[in-house]
């Protein structure tokens, strides 16, 4: 699904190619300003493990989504549902990632702390020198072990 200049849709092939976080941030360098928004929103798959812990956006973050809403105004109710965001881990690096409130209590009910899951991750640019992801989507049954399963599984 296309709204406005962002892409939200999750289309598990070719728009989420599968990557670590740091495979990524290596293929997407920063930008020479602080706080650019990537209207293209690049997106990718991850596995990571789940720690159960979730808590309300904070005042930063927030504020970096008001701004990707000042320039896709007809987006407000895509951004709104982003309230909370889940603590992940991947290569021994703890990482908050906003996550649709909808999302959230399916998560606290179908997984369990430690499960690995695959997120499906979109890229929104950079936030005082930090990558701003939003995961608009994740998967539980049958979580990839590797690129080379999951390249298999196409």
């Amino acid at each position: 699904m296309v709204m406005g200049g962002f892409a939200f849709g999750v289309d598990k092939g070719n728009q989420f190619p599968h990557a670590s976080f740091s495979e990524f941030e290596n293929a997407h360098p920063p930008e020479s300003r602080e706080g650019q928004a990537d209207v293209s929103a690049p997106g990718f798959s991850t596995e990571v493990v789940f720690s159960g812990k979730s808590r309300s956006l904070p005042p930063a973050k927030r504020k970096f989504l008001d701004s990707l809403l000042a320039m896709e105004p007809e987006n407000r109710a895509m951004f709104s549902i982003y309230q909370r965001e889940i603590e992940v881990r991947q290569e021994g690096k703890v990482i908050w990632i906003p996550v649709q409130k909808q999302l959230v209590s399916l998560m606290k009910k179908e997984l369990k702390p430690g499960e690995s899951i695959v997120l499906y991750i979109r890229y929104f640019g950079r936030m005082d020198s930090e990558p701003f992801y939003l995961a608009v989507h994740y998967s539980h049954d049958n979580v990839l072990s590797g690129e080379e399963k999951w390249r298999n599984s196409k």
